[in-house]
C-alpha cells in the first residue's frame, strides 16, 4: 500500500460538498497496523489537499486554509464492508473545524436554538436532496466547552482505542449526547488539529503503525499527543498570526507552545535544538491581516 499517495478528489456532484471515505476495519482490536496507520495518513493528507493551499511564495510546508465560506467535507468512516459506515464527520472547510456528525442514524451539530436554516444543514439537503434537520448538542465546539480538563491530552492511539472511540458513537442519544464532549473533542483532535500540524499527525500516526509513536524527534515514546500536542491546538491562531505577519515584515511577537518559543516560520517547519519540529503546517486564513 503506498500511504504517501496523492489523495484523489471525490465526485461529489455538488462542489459545497466533499464526501471521503476512512476505512478503519484495520483498527479493531490491534496494538499496531500498518494499513490502519496509512489509511489514516491519507486521511489526513486529504483534508490539506481539500482545505488548503500554499503559502504564495513560502515553503510548500506552509499552508493556508480556503477562505470560500459555506463549504463542507463529510467523512465517513467505514467499519465494515464498503458501502457500511455507522459515523459521518462534518468539517467546514475555510476554517478545518468539526461542526457536526452522523451517528446512530441521526444527524448532530454543535450549539442550540434548533437551527435548520445553518449552512451545515442547508449544504446537507442540497447535496443529499433528503429532508430532514440537525439535532442541536446543546453545547459548542470550544475546547473550554468539550473538554476544559484537557483529558484529550492523555488519551492513547493505540488502534484499537481509536477504533473504540468510533464505534461509541453508535451509542449516542438525546438523553446522553451531552456525555460525548471529550470524545468529540478527541476527534476533533485526530482529524481537523492533525491536518493543522503535522507534529500531532506524525504522533497518532506512529501510534498507529508501532504501537508507540518516536517520530516527532521527541527521543521518547508515548501513544498520546501530550501537553505539546495540546498546546499547539490552542495556539493555532497566534501561531498563524506570526506567520503573516513575519512574511510582510511586520513586528512579530514569539509564540509560546508549551514552555517552548516559536519566532520565525522556519523554526515551526524545522525546529531547532529543544524546539520540536511541527512540520507542514495549516494556518488559519482569517489571521492574514491580523
Amino acid at each position: 500500500m503506498n500511504t504517501n499517495a496523492t489523495p484523489a478528489r471525490a465526485d461529489t456532484g455538488n462542489s459545497a460538498w466533499t464526501v471521503y471515505s476512512w476505512d478503519v476495519t484495520e483498527l479493531e482490536g490491534a496494538t499496531s497496523t500498518v494499513e490502519g496507520a496509512g489509511n489514516y495518513r491519507n486521511l489526513i493528507a486529504s483534508l490539506r489537499y481539500w482545505v488548503g493551499h500554499r503559502i504564495e511564495g513560502a515553503d510548500a510546508r506552509l499552508q493556508e486554509t480556503e477562505r470560500v465560506a459555506n463549504h463542507f467535507i463529510e467523512v465517513q468512516v467505514l467499519t465494515g464492508n464498503p458501502s457500511q459506515h455507522h459515523l459521518s464527520l462534518y468539517f467546514r472547510t475555510n476554517d478545518l473545524y468539526l461542526v457536526g456528525f452522523a451517528a446512530n442514524s441521526q444527524r448532530w451539530q454543535f450549539g442550540s436554538g434548533g437551527r435548520d436554516q445553518t449552512a451545515l444543514a442547508r449544504a446537507y439537503r442540497d447535496h443529499y436532496h433528503e429532508a430532514g434537520g440537525f439535532n442541536d448538542l446543546g453545547y459548542d465546539e470550544n475546547y473550554n466547552t468539550l473538554d476544559p480538563d484537557g483529558e484529550r491530552g492523555d488519551m492513547t492511539y493505540r488502534p484499537w482505542a481509536l477504533h473504540n472511540q468510533l464505534m461509541s458513537f453508535r451509542g449516542i442519544t438525546r438523553q446522553n449526547a451531552n456525555s460525548y464532549r471529550v470524545r468529540l473533542a478527541y476527534l476533533a483532535q485526530t482529524t481537523a488539529e492533525a491536518a493543522r500540524f503535522q507534529w500531532i499527525e506524525n504522533r497518532i500516526y506512529g501510534t498507529l503503525r508501532s504501537g508507540v509513536s518516536d517520530e516527532d524527534d521527541s527521543g521518547y515514546r508515548y501513544d498520546f499527543v501530550g501537553s505539546f500536542g495540546m498546546a499547539l491546538e490552542n495556539r493555532w491562531a497566534d501561531l498563524s498570526r506570526l506567520i503573516y505577519r513575519f512574511r510582510r515584515g511586520a513586528t512579530v511577537a514569539p509564540v509560546v507552545v508549551d514552555r517552548r518559543e516559536y519566532r520565525t516560520p522556519d523554526a515551526i517547519i524545522r525546529g531547532d535544538i529543544g524546539l520540536p519540529r511541527i512540520g507542514t503546517f495549516l494556518a488559519a486564513s482569517s489571521q492574514r491581516n491580523a
